[in-house]
Order: C-alpha cells, then sequence, then structure tokens
C-alpha cells in the first residue's frame, strides 16, 4: 500500500509535518523582544524626567535674590510638570512622542530663563549705558524697564503650559488670574529684540543726507526766489529720504520718541491705557488749578482725552514673542511731518528784491529804500490793526474816530499768527498752542509784543507809530496789500 494513499480516507499526509514546537518557542522569544524593549524605552523615558528633573533642581542662581525666588518656584513647577507626564505617560493618556515634546519644550524655555537670569545684572547694566551714550532709543529703554520688572514678584508668577510644556510668566489681575497682555514665553525674554533698539538720530542723518542738494532759483516779477524745494529732484529725494527713515514701526516709533516733545508713551492693553490716560488727566487739572484755570470737564475732557490716545503707542508681542509697535495713522502721519520739517529746516529758502530800474541821474537807491520802507509801515499797521480786533474793535472806526468802537463781529483773531489757539479770557486774551499757553495779553499793547515778536520797547515804540500813521494816514500804501499780510 502506498504510504501517499489511504484507502479509508483517501487523505495523503503532508510530507514535511508543521514543527508546532518550534513555532510557538519563536513566538515567545519575539513576545519577549517586544516586551524587553518597551521596558528599555520605559527606562529611558524614566531616566529622561529624572536626568532633567535633577538639572532644574541645580539651577545656578544669579545675583537678584528676588529673581532667584521666582527660579526656584519655576523649577518645582517643572519637576512637578515632568511627574505628572510620566504618569500621564503610563497611564496610556500621552504618547512617548508627547511625552518627550513637552519635556523638551520645557527644558527649552528653562535654560533660556536660566541664562538670561544670571545675566540680569549684565543686561541692566549695558542697557543702562546706551542710554548715556544715546544709542539706545526710548523703546529700548522701555523694554528693558519691562525686562527689569521680572526682579519684582508682586503678583508675578510662571507657569508651564501643561499641554506643550512652555514656560511661560505673567502678572496675576486681582482675581488671581494671568492677564493675557502680560503672558511671555520664557525663550522671547532672550530676543534681541526684546532688548535691544538703536535710535533714530533724525538730526545727523538729515544734515548728512542733505548735503549737496543745491540751491534752486528761480525769478518771479521783482523778485529773486531760492528755494531747493522748487527743483523737482529735489522734491523726489526730499520724499526718498524721509520714506527710508520711516522704512519700519520701530524707526517710526523712534521718530515720535526720540525726536520730538510730544511726550510719547507706550501701552500694553485698555487698562494700561486708561490709567495712563487718567494719570495725565491729573497732571493738567493739577497744572491747571496752579495757572487758576477750572478742571477739565465736558468736550474739553473729551477732546483732551482723544489727543492724548494718540500719544501713546501700543506694543503687542509678534510670533516670536518679541514686542512690537502697532502705530495708527495719525501716529505714522505725524512721523512723516517730523522728518519732512527736519528735512526742510536744512534748505535755504529766501525772497530777494531785485534792484529796480533806474532811470535818470541822481537819486542813487532812493527808490529801493521808499520802497522797503513803505512795505515796513503797511506791516507795522496791519499789526495794529490786528490787535484792535483781537479786542473786538473796529480798527477802521476807532482809527477814525480816535476812540474805541466796537465791531458788530466781535473778537476776529484771523490777522494774527496762525497756529495758536486765542481765547478771551479773565479781561484779556490767552495764547495757546496745543495744551500750552504761551502768552497773556491784558491791552491791545501787550498784544503786539506776541504779534511783533522783538524787544519790548522796540514793539512799544513800533506799535505806537502804527497807531500815529494810521491815524495820520502818512504811510504810502499803507492800505495797500496790508490784508494779506498773516501774522
Amino acid at each position: 500500500m502506498s504510504n501517499r494513499y489511504n484507502e479509508y480516507t483517501g487523505f495523503i499526509p503532508a510530507s514535511n509535518p508543521i514543527d508546532w514546537a518550534k513555532l510557538t518557542g519563536g513566538l515567545v522569544t519575539t513576545i519577549q523582544g517586544i516586551g524587553a524593549a518597551r521596558e528599555a524605552e520605559k527606562q529611558l523615558l524614566d531616566k529622561l524626567q529624572y536626568d532633567n528633573s535633577k538639572i532644574l533642581q541645580n539651577t545656578e542662581l544669579g545675583k537678584s535674590q528676588t529673581l532667584n525666588q521666582l527660579i526656584l518656584s519655576g523649577s518645582n513647577q517643572g519637576r512637578e510638570s515632568m511627574m505628572e507626564w510620566n504618569r500621564l505617560l503610563k497611564a496610556g493618556q500621552i504618547t512617548p512622542l508627547e511625552y518627550k515634546n513637552r519635556i523638551n519644550n520645557l527644558m527649552d524655555s528653562w535654560s533660556t530663563f536660566a541664562n538670561t537670569a544670571k545675566s540680569y545684572d549684565q543686561q541692566m547694566q549695558e542697557a543702562l549705558k546706551r542710554q548715556q551714550e544715546g544709542i539706545g532709543s526710548g523703546l529700548e529703554l522701555e523694554l528693558n524697564n519691562r525686562l527689569s520688572q521680572l526682579g519684582d514678584l508682586r503678583n508675578k508668577a510662571t507657569q508651564v503650559d501643561p499641554n506643550n510644556g512652555n514656560f511661560i510668566i505673567g502678572q496675576l489681575g486681582q482675581d488671581g488670574l494671568f492677564d493675557p497682555s502680560t503672558i511671555m514665553d520664557l525663550r522671547s525674554i532672550s530676543q534681541p529684540g526684546n532688548m535691544i533698539d538703536n535710535k533714530v538720530d533724525l538730526s545727523t542723518i538729515v544734515d548728512e543726507k542733505t548735503k549737496g542738494w543745491e540751491d534752486w532759483t528761480i525769478e518771479l516779477g521783482n523778485k529773486t526766489i531760492t528755494d531747493a524745494l522748487q527743483n523737482p529732484a529735489i522734491q523726489r529725494a526730499r520724499l526718498d529720504l524721509a520714506n527710508g527713515i520711516l522704512s519700519n514701526p520701530r524707526a517710526i516709533t523712534s521718530i515720535l520718541k526720540d525726536n520730538t516733545d510730544g511726550n510719547y508713551d507706550f501701552y500694553y492693553n485698555n487698562d494700561d491705557l486708561n490709567s495712563k490716560i487718567q494719570d495725565r488727566i491729573s497732571k493738567e487739572n493739577e497744572l491747571n488749578k496752579q495757572l487758576g484755570k477750572p478742571a477739565l470737564s465736558g468736550d474739553d475732557l473729551n477732546k483732551f482725552i482723544e489727543s492724548e490716545k494718540e500719544k501713546f503707542i501700543f506694543l503687542a508681542q509678534d510670533d516670536q514673542g518679541v514686542y512690537q509697535p502697532n502705530l495708527t495713522n495719525k501716529q505714522i502721519e505725524d512721523a512723516k511731518q517730523t522728518v519732512l520739517d527736519a528735512i526742510d529746516s536744512r534748505l535755504e529758502r529766501k525772497v530777494e528784491l531785485d534792484e529796480p530800474d533806474r532811470v535818470g541821474g541822481g537819486g542813487g537807491g532812493g527808490g529801493r529804500k521808499n520802497e522797503d520802507k513803505s512795505q515796513e509801515n503797511a506791516a507795522l499797521i496791519a499789526g495794529y490793526k490786528a490787535t484792535l480786533r483781537a479786542w473786538g474793535a473796529d480798527p477802521d472806526a476807532t482809527i477814525s474816530s480816535g476812540s474805541w468802537v466796537k465791531s458788530s463781529n466781535g473778537p476776529d483773531f484771523g490777522g494774527l499768527k496762525q497756529g495758536y489757539t486765542y481765547t478771551p479770557k479773565n479781561g484779556g486774551i490767552e495764547v495757546s498752542k496745543g495744551r500750552d499757553v504761551v502768552f497773556f495779553a491784558k491791552t491791545p499793547k501787550d498784544l503786539a509784543q506776541f504779534v511783533y515778536n522783538g524787544e519790548p520797547a522796540e514793539v512799544s515804540l513800533n506799535w505806537e507809530n502804527a497807531r500815529k500813521m494810521a491815524r495820520s494816514g502818512q504811510s504810502s500804501g499803507s492800505n495797500k496789500g496790508s490784508s494779506g499780510i498773516q501774522w
């Protein structure tokens, strides 16, 4: 009978039967190998927690005692967070990759913070030196002041983000919670942009860049006008220079903060802004009190608040945690005008009267002198009339009658210097520019001191001469063109 055939069943047995003992033995070995690998990984993950906990515990402290307290507190938080993540890992609630990423983020944040803490005093000294040398900007001073607040633990706290391991620091509000606008990733503290910002030296830049800009002269009637801004090439160069200086928000901020007397400052959130506005209102009211003026209220208060808001620049963190200025359109325009004014001040601009044609002999230049004197007298009379109108007088009626005659239109300040505010007050006229009182006149003659802008004795004499000339009509052409003169 054949070995391959069974007459009862027709079954042909396999020539190589399965070795079940060998197969099951290999499976056991494989399972044991997986278990060993997992145990090795488990030990590595446990070691990762242990080693990094030791680093946190042994962090080198700096010189600042209060900052050291913050370091010790943060060290404890870091170790507790890693212990919690290890528990979650073993419970299968987070993966080994998530566990590693969290610890790596935490340690990266911590090492940056620890190094910053060690060099804290050195950084503050360097910042002070840069300010003294005029290199650091007002924004740099603000940012380093903010960094220096790390040394003030009042309502300050650190925290580990449980989801990603990032170390953060912030200010606690009255409710015991973090103020969102104060939260910083510890790594952002050491960003150069949060410590260094060079000042824009507008005066030096403009002096250097406008060298060689030639004068541009044109003839207009009997006048020779020297004005570089009449040159199309200079007009283009002027705008190119301004745009180059105002190339980024930090440069614009330095123009406002470091190159104007606009009293600009910074804020981080609405509460911060409102608090600083209230401080300025208090200071303004104290000044008003000293000047015998009422406290701000109603429309005056609202106008003051809106004006002061434009003096504060909002700082917010970018994607890298660096504080950047967020400027309003008005702030940008004010900075541009500041730069353009600085450029224009370097350009020579003048008007010269040409020598008149001389017909016949004799006389020698007398015609030119008479013309100049006539224009000077016309200007004096125009200023004299402007002081009368400011008091609500009718100049022509007053001059002709020799006595005070009120104008039906009341006070008219249109003939005075432009760019100032004139307010009848306390029996006189208060002259102000912006929020600053620059002059106070009790009489029209007093106001002439502001109009003529000269030595008191000379101004008084000019005003009296103008009054006499207006009454006698002695000035040739005294009324001609006087209405076009602005003071």
